[in-house]
C-alpha cells in the first residue's frame, strides 16, 4: 500500500499529499485513542477487508448460525 508521500512524489503534488497524510494520521490517531485495542483490525475483518487465516474462521457476514 502506498503512502500519501509516495503518491505525492509520483504525482508531482508533494505538498498536497504530505498535508493529506498528516491529516489522515491525526484522524486515525483520534479514532484509535477513543476505542479499545484491536478495534480497527476487528472492524476491517467484519467488513471483509481481511480474509480468514484458517479453515476454522467463521464467515463475518453470517448473521444467523444454524446447527
Amino acid at each position: 500500500m502506498s503512502h500519501p508521500l509516495e503518491i505525492g512524489i509520483l504525482a508531482d503534488q508533494l505538498v498536497v499529499f504530505l498535508l493529506l497524510g498528516i491529516v489522515l494520521v491525526r484522524l486515525y490517531g483520534r479514532f484509535r485513542d477513543s476505542r479499545p485495542d484491536g478495534y480497527a483490525l476487528h472492524w476491517a475483518y467484519w467488513v471483509g477487508l481481511f480474509g480468514p487465516r484458517g479453515h476454522t474462521t467463521p464467515n463475518p457476514f453470517t448473521r444467523r448460525w444454524r446447527p
